[in-house]
C-alpha cells in the first residue's frame, strides 16, 4: 500500500541551509537526513529516496514527518538508540592500556592478546563487569582509530546499480549540479 505525502516541499531557502550543511562536519545519520530532504524538496518521491539511499521506505517518512514538525532542526535530531553505556570513558583508556602492552608484561604465558583472552582478563581483574568479545573489538577499534588521528567523516556513498540494473546517482555529485543549477 502507498502512503500519501501530506509533508510539504522544503523551500529555495532551506534547500540552500541544507547544503551548507551538507559541507559541513555532519555524522552519517545527519547527513542521511539532509540527503533525504534535499532528495524531497527535488521532486523525489519518498520510495524513490529510499531506494537511492538504499533504507526502508518507512525511514524515510520518518525524516520527512521530521521535518514537517521541527523543520530543518530535524537534521540534527539524534534520537539515542539502545541502551546507554555502562563502560566509562576511563574503563575504556584502561583496556586500550592493557591491550597496548603483550600479556606477558601482564604475566600471562601467551604471545599476543585475542579478544576471548584479553575480555577475561579485564574481568578477572576488574575493570568492566562483563564484556563480550565483539563489544570489546567495537570499544578498541574507535579508540585506536580515534587515537590515530583518524577522522570519523562520512564518506561519499560510490555510484551503485539497484535492483533495477540503473545506475543510482552519487548523491553529492548529483545534488550539487541541481543547487547551482537551480537555486
Amino acid at each position: 500500500m502507498s502512503h500519501k505525502s501530506g509533508v510539504r516541499r522544503p523551500t529555495a531557502h532551506e534547500l540552500q541551509q541544507i547544503n551548507r550543511r551538507l559541507l559541513k562536519d555532519t555524522d552519517s545519520h545527519q547527513q542521511r537526513r539532509a540527503e533525504a530532504l534535499t532528495l524531497y524538496g527535488m521532486g523525489l518521491s519518498p520510495a524513490e529516496i529510499a531506494q537511492a539511499q538504499g533504507v526502508h521506505l518507512n525511514t524515510i517518512y520518518k525524516d520527512l514527518c521530521a521535518f514537517e514538525e521541527f523543520g530543518l532542526k530535524a537534521i540534527e535530531q539524534l534520537q539515542p538508540s539502545g541502551a546507554p553505556s555502562r563502560i566509562t570513558a576511563e574503563q575504556i583508556e584502561q583496556m586500550a592500556k592493557i591491550a597496548e602492552q603483550s600479556p606477558q608484561e601482564a604475566g600471562l604465558p601467551y604471545g599476543r592478546w585475542t579478544l576471548r583472552k584479553l575480555s577475561a582478563y579485564l574481568i578477572k581483574k576488574r575493570i568492566v563487569k562483563t564484556i563480550g568479545r565483539e563489544r570489546l573489538r567495537q570499544l578498541l577499534k574507535k579508540r585506536f582509530s580515534l587515537s590515530a588521528g583518524a577522522t570519523q567523516t562520512p564518506q561519499p556513498r560510490p555510484a551503485t546499480t539497484g535492483n533495477s540494473g540503473t545506475v543510482t546517482l552519487d548523491f553529492q555529485t548529483f545534488a550539487h549540479r541541481w543547487a547551482s543549477d537551480f537555486l
